[in-house]
């Protein structure tokens, strides 16, 4: 039942994302973002067995799902640069989704040339770590700019 609402959270991940197609079955999520596509694995328990059993595509992204892990396999998936971590609760709380939640929207290098512009260097933008739940949960990259949209007022922030 548990994985069952993990699968239903990370298509809703995906769609949030602004996935152009989702696949899923039992544990595995795929979304397709035109040219990308990014894999979820949901494992119940990574451990080291888990890892060394695990065969990636290196030209794949992927992201794995998981509720329990050991340090070591948490250390070693993250040596590897096409994998991210992300934890059950993080993906089931669906932080976009709260009410008091603001918009994000990452800008287009349009936008990004526009805000160079009006405001100058925009690596003097207020940061948000790569390590924050939205950050994590939109897949937002470090150097992207975000524009986040709260109660009628835009804010912008640079990923690191």
């Amino acid at each position: 039942m548990q994985l069952e609402k993990v699968v239903v959270a990370c298509t809703k991940m995906l769609h949030w994302r602004g996935a152009v197609n989702v696949r899923r079955n039992d544990s595995v999520v795929v979304g397709e973002f035109g040219t990308e596509n990014v894999s979820i694995l949901i494992v119940h328990t990574m451990n080291k067995k888990l890892c060394t059993e695990l065969v990636l595509n290196p030209e794949v992204h992927y992201e794995i799902v998981y509720s329990t892990s050991s340090f070591q396999a948490r250390q070693r998936m993250k040596q590897l640069s096409n994998v991210r971590l992300l934890p059950w609760r993080l993906v089931l709380l669906e932080p976009p989704a709260h009410r008091l939640s603001p918009t994000f929207h990452v800008c287009s290098t349009a936008e990004r040339h526009e805000l160079h512009e009006s405001y100058g260097d925009v690596t003097l933008f207020p940061k948000m770590l790569g390590t924050d739940a939205m950050a994590m949960y939109m897949n937002f990259k470090q150097g992207q700019i975000v524009r986040v949209e709260w109660r009628g007022s835009i804010y912008y922030r640079l990923v690191q």
